[in-house]
């Protein structure tokens, strides 16, 4: 507990100048315990009759993380800037840990699941009353606020609940909350999330039954879900003036001049800006700008935006999980990140085998909703959210050994 809900209430900066000190206070709680989770575990004897490659996994972020310094060092990055890029990519590898010393006990990552889900609702509204009561921050801002880190994992849960046919009264409730922030937030990134979840479970429905099956329930689902949209939008017509015509503007009438879409054209000036830094030598190619390392967009395509001619610096966590850990770690150490997402994906496939648990289905389609995101944000942008995917990731990749080990729960009647 102490380790997975005190960040429910961690909030973003931008835009306020409210006091940070809160923010240390919760990432102190959640650090220390984690940490004196991982070392209890330790000192316990360990009873767990299989073994799962999450050891492995948590040695191998780890040992990417202390190769984070050398171009740090090497080119005197910001430490300031490095750290706070540097602290969720920590947060993550600590929820792998937590969740490899839970294994050492034999702990079902299923226990884990209603304290995720009920924290990652107090996040999300938490994050709509800070921005509105507490920061006051304007209708544009508080867009960008109020999109908590927990909304895939309500997503992935509310759907996968569902799919399973337990915690209705809870699926629904995380589902409604999720989807409703996400259209007032008017983010369109999270239909990416929305289909690889259905995706997901629709393959979870041929593997564990047949595929006309998922054929079918694919149906009944996109039925269900289209009424239940249009059921939420009205709720957020009602609460923000000219909401139709805004995400009518997003989804059709928001290209540049070219015809290119204004936040791709965005995205590709941030990622072609920092391949250029990357290519500069043998040296940058190599081990990268670093964590926290200054960039700015290219002006090949930010020029081609009406509203920015020139990009400032930048030091952020960039806009994309498969890009960002390249231009700060080199094409040698910077694929550690993309190669632990594919192997985490692959994982999921297999814990959700119909020899292994129900839970695992849950856990794979919230990871699946975190991976939507992964192509137009970073899932290692915000503390709360990368620990929510290293207990997700950690939790894959137990079922996952449960599974190859033949000790995994049964699965239920069909």
């Amino acid at each position: 507990m102490g380790f997975l809900t005190p960040l429910a209430l961690d909030v973003r900066k931008f835009g306020d100048s409210t006091d940070s000190t809160l923010q240390a206070i919760l990432v102190a709680i959640t650090v220390s315990c984690g940490a004196l989770y991982v070392v209890q575990s330790w000192l316990s004897k360990n009873i767990c009759n299989y073994r799962s490659r999450l050891v492995v996994v948590s040695a191998v972020w780890w040992l990417y993380l202390l190769v984070t310094l050398v171009p740090i060092v090497h080119f005197s990055v910001d430490l300031g800037h490095y750290i706070k890029v540097l602290l969720p990519y920590l947060l993550y590898g600590i929820g792998l840990l937590v969740v490899a010393a839970a294994e050492r006990r034999r702990i079902d990552p299923g226990s884990l699941l209603k304290i995720l889900v009920w924290a990652s609702i107090i996040s999300t509204l938490w994050r709509v009353v800070y921005a509105i009561a507490i920061a006051g921050l304007d209708m544009e801002t508080v867009r960008w606020q109020i999109l908590g880190p927990g909304i895939p994992l309500l997503i992935g849960f509310g759907c996968a609940a569902l799919y399973l046919q337990r915690s209705t009264i809870l699926a629904l409730a995380s589902l409604s909350i999720a989807v409703l922030v996400v259209l007032l937030s008017i983010t369109r990134s999270f239909l990416i999330s929305a289909f690889l979840v259905a995706a997901g479970l629709l393959l979870v429905e041929a593997r564990w039954r047949s595929m006309a099956r998922a054929v079918l329930a694919g149906l009944k689902w996109f039925a269900a879900s289209l009424f239940a949209v249009m059921v939420l939008f009205m709720a957020g017509a009602v609460l923000r003036p000219g909401f139709a015509e805004v995400w009518t503007a997003r989804l059709f009438h928001s290209g540049a001049e070219s015809g290119v879409d204004l936040t791709l054209l965005t995205r590709l000036a941030e990622y072609s800006g920092q391949m250029s830094a990357l290519t500069q030598d043998v040296t940058t190619l190599l081990i990268g700008k670093g964590m926290g390392a200054m960039y700015y967009s290219s002006l090949e395509f930010a020029y081609m935006l009406p509203f920015m001619a020139d990009e400032p610096a930048q030091w952020v966590a960039g806009h994309s999980t498969w890009v960002y850990p390249i231009f700060a770690s080199g094409v040698v150490f910077g694929l550690t990140i993309p190669v632990v997402s594919i192997w985490t994906l692959v994982t999921g496939l297999t814990a959700t085998s119909p020899s292994g648990s129900r839970n695992a289905i849950v856990y794979f389609a919230i990871y699946l909703a975190y991976l939507g995101q992964s192509l137009t944000s970073q899932l290692f942008g915000e503390r709360y959210g990368a620990l929510i995917l290293g207990v997700v990731s950690g939790a894959l990749f137990v079922y996952s050994g449960r599974v190859r080990a033949g000790t995994s729960f049964k699965p239920a009647a069909t």
